[in-house]
């Protein structure tokens, strides 16, 4: 019986990985089409109220849906009903309105959601205890991770790390491994590639490590000013606002500071191609704080798309203005900051050091770690996910 129950999971958990690596690979590049449509017509943005009051009108269908990962979460810890099976196809729309019309939101939460809430309709048609459902949610989520950033390692440190109530978590964690690799290979069997960014090769230097403290003190602030922003803005909104009034006014807002500001249009969407620039050109200090504030407006607006990528831009690019001041290699310090700056907003700085490491090579592996760690304990308490 108990050689029967391993079989099982580790069919669901391969069952998991596909779920993932297909709803990921649909998604992304429906994604790099809208944002193709969306780069040859700038002028898109003016409809960004419009598109909110769409995707608000969407999720009507299900409301808790709209919570997105704060309710798998509540899933996992508190149990509860199976996940809206809404879910999946909502967030796929949310995001692809929100790049269509220049919003500022990135794409790994929504790869979350989607395999997370596929994952739980499994429930539908295979009896699973209240164990079981929550090491498979917890693939789930390392399998989104996994598959939308082809990082197959950090998905599985991800999918446990962030679920800590008090101290670290293993729930799930052979079924995360599972799911997340061969997730990871599946894309790789399909010949999908994730987007690449720079490599290069450092000469180490053991002093390195202090300038670091000041940057990372400097990324966990970043990290701890776009949660407290983004958490008062929402707070605000609540407060004097009917909720079909949240998407008008930071659409509003998004307009005029696109048409009176005509640079901070290169900050719409996920700003990939200012994040590669990043590590060879000294990019401005407002440039990640300007990214910020259009992001903080637009995720606490009711848009979707979610934080990784416009937080690794955050930390990208305000690397690459602090390498103009601090005795760091340029690549080092945007290296550092694409995973601290995440690290520290999430709450996950072990996933994210190694996220850094599958992306630029297993010798930055012990800058990104100090880096994320002080950067976590810099950004205090505060963080992306707020479990009730």
């Amino acid at each position: 019986m108990k050689m029967k129950k391993i079989l099982q999971m580790i069919a669901l958990s391969l069952t998991i990985g596909a779920l993932s690596a297909l709803s990921s690979a649909v998604f992304l590049t429906s994604l790099n089409w809208v944002r193709s449509l969306q780069t040859l017509n700038q002028w898109s943005y003016f409809f960004l109220p419009l598109g909110g009051v769409l995707t608000l009108a969407l999720y009507q269908m299900s409301n808790e849906s709209a919570r997105g990962n704060n309710l798998i979460l509540d899933r996992i810890y508190h149990k509860g009903a199976i996940l809206p099976w809404l879910m999946a196809p909502l967030v796929f729309l949310g995001t692809l309105i929100t790049h269509l019309l220049g919003g500022s939101a990135g794409r790994e939460s929504t790869a979350v959601q989607m395999s997370a809430g596929l994952t739980d309709q499994l429930q539908r048609w295979i009896k699973l205890d209240a164990g079981q459902r929550q090491s498979l949610l917890t693939a789930g989520i390392g399998a989104g991770f996994a598959t939308a950033i082809g990082t197959p390692l950090a998905g599985v440190i991800f999918s446990v790390e962030v679920l800590r109530a008090k101290g670290f978590q293993f729930i799930g964690f052979p079924q995360s491994v599972i799911a997340c690799f061969s997730g990871y290979y599946i894309l790789d069997f399909l010949n999908f590639e994730h987007y690449h960014y720079p490599s290069f090769e450092l000469d180490h230097q053991l002093f390195w490590f202090l300038p670091l403290i000041i940057a990372a003190f400097c990324f966990g602030l970043l990290a701890l000013l776009f949660c407290t922003l983004t958490q008062k803005i929402k707070k605000l909104l609540d407060t004097h606002f009917s909720i079909y009034w949240h998407p008008i006014i930071a659409g509003v807002i998004l307009i005029l500071i696109y048409s009176l500001i005509p640079s901070s249009q290169q900050a719409q969407g996920l700003g990939l191609s200012t994040i590669k620039a990043s590590f060879s050109s000294d990019m401005p200090w407002w440039q990640s704080v300007e990214k910020l504030l259009l992001t903080s407006i637009t995720i606490a607006g009711g848009f979707k798309g979610g934080e990784f990528t416009p937080l690794v831009y955050i930390g990208s690019t305000a690397g690459s203005f602090l390498s103009t001041l601090l005795p760091l290699p340029k690549a080092l310090l945007c290296s550092a900051g694409f995973a601290a700056v995440f690290a520290a907003a999430s709450r996950t700085p072990l996933a994210c050091a190694i996220m850094c490491a599958e992306i630029f090579g297993a010798e930055l592996f012990p800058y990104a770690l100090f880096t994320c760690f002080l950067s976590y304990l810099f950004c205090l308490k505060h963080g992306l996910y707020q479990q009730r």
